[in-house]
């Protein structure tokens, strides 16, 4: 009926996140269910779709840490060079495994802490 989607739709546009319907929680619906064409969504979609959310934050993070920090033309050419070269496929993103890869070259290629102190220190020479 008319009024099983003006249910749903009152609870679709709330501002707290808490009382607001979750995609899953609309799709499940029991007027959607019974007014849409019957086809099954997994639930990797749904989980993709709260990890697109998540990606979408920390890109806007990343995005205002950037446009706060990098002075130059020099560094946004040099943070780009970086981007590449951690794009291992050139799709424009990097994936876990590309994180995962750059994070242990960094790991086993720079100096440990204790390492970069004593550089620091005045040879006694």
């Amino acid at each position: 009926s008319k009024w099983g989607a003006h249910e749903m739709i009152k609870k679709m546009p709330c501002l707290n996140p808490q009382q607001r319907l979750s995609a899953k929680e609309a799709y499940e619906d029991p007027w959607l269910q019974s007014n849409s064409p019957n086809f099954e969504i997994s639930e990797q979609f749904f989980l993709n779709l709260d990890n697109f959310s998540v990606r979408n934050k920390l890109k806007q993070a990343i995005t205002t840490f950037i446009s706060f920090h990098v002075e130059s033309q020099n560094e946004i050419l040099e943070l780009q060079q970086q981007f590449q070269a951690l794009d291992k496929d050139g799709n424009g993103q990097l994936s876990f495994e590309e994180l995962l890869l750059a994070y242990n070259c960094l790991l086993y290629t720079s100096p440990s802490p204790r390492d970069r102190q004593k550089s620091r220190m005045p040879s006694s020479a």
